[in-house]
């Protein structure tokens, strides 16, 4: 169990063990609730918040460092051997997060603008699926992803994306950059590039 801002190498990992990994959104809350729905082993999101079943529903960092340092301890290994023996099985994604000022208007425009569009692509890469679980979601292929998501939190907008390499997660943050900056003409749409 994992929220949408969160990698999708936990998607790999649990499909090389067979198992699911399903995707809620932002919230230690909705992780601990779809824990309980659906008897889900572990649970947790890319801030170290972490649980398991069995464990408190809530986000325990404590819990997660103490199980890597039982993990270094039962292994011998070091983290960086770790690491690398994951990216051995499922191989690697690079995320970026940025964080753009929101204004009140953009928490309206953008979410009404990006429900009224189905871009085909984002830029050169092809849209798989859209979802609007939490914010804007686009799917792309090979477990790439980009996402726009208001924080509940802070006036800001989240742009998070994850791709095969630094330099297109950086492209893909680039392109949704390009979207949020445009003005906000209605008879414009982000099917390329993220242009409206």
């Amino acid at each position: 169990m994992r929220n949408l801002a969160t990698t999708h190498m936990l998607d790999r990992l649990a499909a090389h063990f067979g198992e699911t990994c399903r995707e809620v959104p932002v919230g230690f809350k909705h992780i601990a609730a779809a824990m309980v729905a659906h008897d889900v082993l572990l649970g947790g999101e890319s801030s170290g918040g972490l649980t398991i079943r069995g464990h408190i529903l809530g986000k325990d960092g404590i819990f997660a460092a103490a199980l890597i340092v039982e993990m270094l301890a039962r292994t011998g290994q070091r983290i960086s051997q770790l690491r690398k023996r994951v990216y051995d099985l499922i191989g690697h994604l690079y995320s970026v997060e940025v964080d753009l000022p929101a204004t009140p208007e953009m928490r309206v425009v953008i979410p009404r603008r990006l429900q009224q569009v189905t871009p085909e692509s984002l830029g050169p890469y092809p849209v798989v699926r859209i979802s609007h679980l939490d914010g804007t979601k686009f799917h792309l292929e090979d477990d790439n992803w980009a996402l726009l998501r208001f924080s509940g939190a802070e006036p800001v907008l989240r742009l998070h994306a994850e791709a095969d390499s630094p330099e297109k997660a950086q492209e893909v943050i680039q392109l949704l950059k390009k979207y949020v900056q445009a003005d906000h003409r209605a008879d414009r749409s982000p099917a390329t590039g993220c242009s409206p």
